[in-house]
């Protein structure tokens, strides 16, 4: 678990229904950043164990949420370049100041 007073967060993007957001953390005084799904009402949720007995979480998003966490993702990151898309201002890059 996060201590919320040491985490910086960003939020990158939110389902319709307010259940779902992809957010970026980093904790207070470090270098280190990482991506963050919570999910608030998953479709299913599982842990699992493998045959060494490492845990796994599995949790199950509608397609259409992952599409726009995907897409958010890729904005935020400035990773449309390598996606084949436009790398400037170009219309669906995330520095053109249109929708």
């Amino acid at each position: 678990m996060s201590d919320k007073l040491n985490t910086e967060q960003i939020q990158i993007a939110i389902n319709q229904t307010g259940d779902s957001a992809l957010l970026e953390s980093s904790r207070h005084g470090t270098e280190i950043r990482h991506a963050e799904i919570r999910v608030s009402n998953p479709l299913n949720a599982e842990v699992q164990k493998d045959k060494l007995g490492r845990e796994a979480i599995a949790l199950f998003v509608s397609l259409d949420d992952m599409d726009d966490f995907a897409i958010a993702w890729c904005k935020h990151r400035k990773l449309q370049g390598a996606l084949g898309g436009p790398v400037g201002n170009e219309w669906g890059s995330p520095d053109c100041p249109y929708e």
